[in-house]
């Protein structure tokens, strides 16, 4: 993902293509929770030589249909 984003991609819907297609819309929320603490934790190792320390990235809120029923 850092170095070939085309690839990464690619190999993402390679990922998703293999779900049945009528769980396929849940992976969405799956796959981007996994990316983030793996974006996490590439990041402690990148800054944590700095002297950083990173325990939490929060890509924002985003309107989406789970979200509604939450809010319900």
């Amino acid at each position: 993902a850092l170095q070939d984003e085309a690839a990464f991609l690619q190999a993402a819907k390679q990922m998703i293509a293999g779900v049945p297609i009528e769980k396929q819309p849940g992976m969405a929320y799956t796959v981007s929770k996994n990316f983030v603490v793996w974006y996490t934790s590439r990041m402690a190792v990148r800054y944590g030589s700095k002297g950083i320390r990173v325990v939490s990235i929060s890509p924002g809120t985003f309107k989406t249909p789970m979200g509604d029923i939450e809010g319900e």
